[in-house]
């Protein structure tokens, strides 16, 4: 069994949140954060902003007590408990699920938004010369890091998503 509460942090529209099923909200505590899906400055219809968004809004009035949170997407199940301990966690470190499908990492897209991150030499999250782990689906992450990446995760979905290449 998973240690610690589960908080359901979910995006949507006034009149969604009315339409919601209310027995749902009550089945794990939610949040209900504003929805980010058509970006309010440029009108950019993507609904993954909503991700780091709902974390953004969730911290700005919440602050979890547990030391690490771990995020998921909305179709995951957990099979077993995620633990610290299971995965050498300290602060300023994360660990997520090897996504090899994120290419953005190694090429020019990444030397044209991230030019100030040095490329890696490794190969344990993507190929060497990548300047980001090639992770995604879930992260496990201490909450002050999370606090402190949240924006810079929204900012880098805008920067990409605006580039005209």
């Amino acid at each position: 069994m998973q240690p610690g509460p589960l908080t359901k942090v979910m995006c949507c529209t006034p009149e969604e949140a009315t339409a919601y099923k209310k027995d749902m909200l009550t089945v794990v505590k939610t949040h209900i954060a504003p929805s980010f899906a058509v970006h309010p400055r440029t009108g950019d219809s993507y609904p993954a902003y909503n991700k780091p968004e709902a974390v953004i809004d969730w911290l700005e009035h919440v602050t979890p007590a547990e030391d690490w949170v771990v995020v998921l997407d909305s179709d995951m199940i957990l099979r077993r408990p995620f633990l610290p301990s299971d995965f050498n966690l300290t602060q300023g470190w994360a660990v997520g699920a090897k996504y090899d499908y994120m290419i953005g990492v190694d090429n020019e897209l990444a030397d044209r938004h991230i030019p100030e991150i040095p490329k890696r030499n490794d190969t344990l999250a993507g190929p060497a010369g990548r300047r980001s782990d090639r992770v995604g689906g879930f992260f496990f992450i201490h909450r002050d890091d999370l606090k402190r990446m949240s924006k810079l995760w929204l900012k880098y979905a805008e920067d990409v998503r605006a580039d005209p290449e």
